[in-house]
């Protein structure tokens, strides 16, 4: 026999909860339902309380070096997960640049020799920057507060882009970007030779 046959045999569970203080009572108090929102919702909303609470834990315990390499490492697996198993092919930088702005919008990759500048301009989905949207939906519709840290895999996703698509190392700086104060999100790419 269970333990909850047990009790309800013995008629504990009748009457727990009521006589009973609450932190002794068998059974929890059900929840009132809010048939306003969803389970999907209270899940987002969940979500987006433990990612901050995440960062907020990863900032006070790991030097930035070490966080910036963990997030560097998740935009770079965030890249390669949008290939969904292909590989980029090797293309000319700047055959590349011109894809950019094909995608985005005319001058959002310009090149100077071996460094280029990228400005995130809309996403995947065709939704302008300047209306709210990022290239990541965490920060589009994240938890208020999320720490600048996040903006890191931002990185990660750049460098892996311009490596896969040219072949040639790359060394990538976040010049600004959403969290981190600025208006826009943009990239600092010095390509090897």
């Amino acid at each position: 026999m269970q333990r909850k046959d047990f009790l309800k045999s013995c008629g504990i569970l009748a009457f727990a909860p009521s006589v009973l203080p609450r932190s002794m009572a068998v059974l929890p108090e059900k929840k009132p339902e809010n048939p306003q929102v969803t389970p999907c919702e209270e899940k987002e909303k969940f979500a987006q309380v433990w990612v901050k609470r995440f960062f907020n834990n990863f900032d006070k315990r790991l030097n930035e070096s070490t966080r910036r390499e963990i997030m560097y490492d998740c935009g770079k697996e965030c890249f390669r997960s949008s290939l969904e198993g292909s590989k980029p092919n090797e293309v000319d930088i700047d055959v590349l640049i011109d894809k950019i702005d094909e995608y985005a919008v005319e001058n959002a990759a310009a090149r100077d020799g071996s460094v280029v500048d990228f400005r995130y301009v809309k996403n995947s989905r065709g939704l302008r920057f300047a209306d709210g949207y990022c290239l990541c939906p965490l920060v589009e519709s994240g938890p208020p507060g999320l720490s600048r840290t996040y903006c890191d895999c931002s990185v990660g996703y750049v460098k892996e882009m311009f490596e896969s698509y040219t072949g040639r190392g790359a060394e990538v700086e976040l010049v600004e970007s959403l969290k981190r104060g600025g208006r826009g999100c943009r990239f600092r790419i010095v390509l090897a030779s």
